[in-house]
């Protein structure tokens, strides 16, 4: 579909608001299950309708291939030097970050809960939305101190998705706390069927061999018998102080604390690394072929799917738990199975989500084989974890923008803004430069800068590159060496003149492929191990 713009005091959405963003050039829309719900669109400064968007307006797209457009409220422009710009948007469902509550206490149904927000909103403030749950049960909900509603819905401990668990559903203004917000139709996501990626992830990170529980009041304190529960036998220790107190009214008992603490190990999986599945795959019930069953080949979050990929030994049931949308084609870039850790609205904090694989536990048992690959946030041996001997074989940088680390020749310029962008295996440097000098085919250096310092210890070649000045309807030759440095080659003028004058502007945008092994662990956030033995 075709984005399209709204202002921000839009509700209703009954019509095309301000106009379609036909001249989107990407938009997608990202959902994690109980957690993140966001849009990001690249549009050019001369498209339709750029001049009228502006902060806090709506953009409604689709969040999948199977639902209706959601508003999503802008909350970040960024606007480079190449006209492209980008835009960030949260689902409306945000708001509620800033709707606050009184503080209240309530006994009932997660229903009977919602139905009391309105009554506890301070007086003068409006809340837009309607609130629906089908979980049955009753809890107490105490809000000590002032809280926004979408912390008490599930962004604190003792919220709604604490007492209740369930799954978020929101839909436009409207939010629903569901028991179970997906199906599982059978659909089945293998090698050789409809798989065109797989990437497995093996977290250790959350695993620890043993606990440390206490249990504390203003004049009391008390532990196990032994201080330790131990719950994990390794070759290392790791062991987290686990504060009990707010588990028991009244002081507890050793043997009570030793079996609050046994409760807190089982629920939380300290002992179970997670295991994620990052997939694409043919949307099936999309094609022509599947035209006659294709409710039966519908995928979307929190629904469950099983995931086949032998060479791995993976056959495994888990819950959807994240999706990417390209809402200009209306097809999935990636699906997540498996766990995650998600939060709501940057608030929820250690709230575990998980699906139904694991390596223990009476999970689903994965082993890796000699040639299998993991990935790690940090440049850690799995090995310690895992077993055998593993290799370290490539590395991705995490994606973001920043201001480079350069020294401009003052001799030959004036002025000088670089900026890099990482992206997997490279670094794009976009640059700003003043000339002090003539510019004409004299070999000039423009900069120097210390490679490590920008995410990269060398470059593996020298790459040629333009420079572009308006100005003087001119274009400059360059190159930037391995060790990082900018000089000038030539210069091309319109018209008879063979040089650019001082004082004009050049900019240049050059990207640069980085090997693996030159790429600083502090600029990545990905590192892949291959098992050797």
């Amino acid at each position: 579909m075709i984005p399209i713009l709204y202002p921000s005091t839009e509700t209703s959405f009954s019509d095309h608001g301000l106009g379609p963003l036909s001249d989107t050039i990407s938009c997608t829309v990202t959902e994690e299950r109980n957690g993140s719900f966001e849009l990001v669109m690249t549009y050019p400064l001369d498209g339709n309708h750029y001049s009228e968007i502006s902060d806090r307006c709506i953009i409604m797209a689709i969040p999948s291939p199977y639902r209706t457009a959601q508003p999503f409220r802008i909350y970040q422009i960024e606007a480079p030097l190449n006209g492209i710009v980008t835009i960030h948007a949260r689902h409306v469902a945000y708001d509620l970050s800033g709707m606050p509550l009184e503080p209240f206490s309530t006994t009932g149904s997660a229903q009977t809960i919602m139905n009391a927000f309105a009554s506890h909103a301070p007086q003068g403030t409006t809340a837009p939305f309607t609130f629906s749950s089908n979980i049955t049960g009753s809890a107490d909900l105490d809000v000590e101190v002032p809280s926004s509603i979408r912390q008490v819905l599930g962004g604190q401990e003792g919220s709604l998705l604490d007492l209740f668990h369930g799954e978020f559903l929101w839909d436009r203004f409207n939010c629903s706390l569901l028991s179970a917000r997906g199906t599982n139709s059978g659909v089945r996501i293998a090698y050789g069927k409809n798989m065109t990626d797989f990437l497995m992830t093996r977290d250790m990170t959350v695993l620890a061999t043993g606990v440390y529980p206490f249990w504390k009041s203003d004049s009391d304190y008390v532990e196990i018998t032994g201080k330790i529960l131990r719950v994990l036998s390794t070759n290392y220790e790791y062991i987290i102080p686990l504060d009990m107190s707010s588990e028991f009214d009244t002081k507890p008992t050793s043997i009570e604390l030793y079996q609050a603490a046994q409760t807190y190990v089982s629920e939380h999986n300290l002992t179970v690394p997670q295991v994620t599945f990052d997939v694409s795959f043919v949307d099936l019930a999309s094609t022509d072929e599947y035209a006659g069953i294709s409710d039966l080949e519908q995928v979307d979050l929190c629904d469950t799917v099983t995931v086949s990929f032998p060479a791995y030994e993976v056959t495994a049931t888990a819950k959807v738990v994240g999706i990417e949308t390209n809402v200009l084609t209306e097809r999935y870039n990636k699906v997540t199975v498996g766990t995650v850790r998600a939060n709501i609205a940057d608030t929820i904090a250690g709230l575990e989500t998980s699906g139904t694989t694991s390596s223990g536990g009476g999970g689903t048992s994965f082993s890796f084989p000699v040639g299998s690959v993991v990935v790690t946030s940090t440049n850690t041996n799995p090995g310690t974890d895992l077993g055998g001997s593993w290799s370290l074989v490539d590395k991705e940088f995490k994606s973001q923008s920043r201001t480079a680390t350069v020294t401009r020749n003052n001799t030959n310029l004036s002025a000088l803004s670089v900026t890099a962008l990482y992206e997997g295996h490279n670094i794009t440097f976009i640059g700003s430069m003043t000339t002090r000098v003539n510019m004409s085919n004299t070999n000039l250096e423009m900069l120097t800068q210390t490679l490590s310092n920008n995410g990269a210890s060398a470059l593996p070649s020298a790459l040629p590159f333009t420079g572009y000045c308006d100005s003087a309807h001119a274009i400059c030759l360059m190159d930037i060496g391995t060790d990082g440095r900018v000089r000038t080659l030539d210069v091309v003028v319109r018209g008879n003149s063979t040089s650019v004058s001082s004082g004009n502007t050049f900019e240049w945008t050059v990207t640069c492929p980085c090997l693996y092994t030159a790429m600083q662990d502090s600029f990545c956030d990905k590192f892949y191990w291959k098992r050797t033995a």
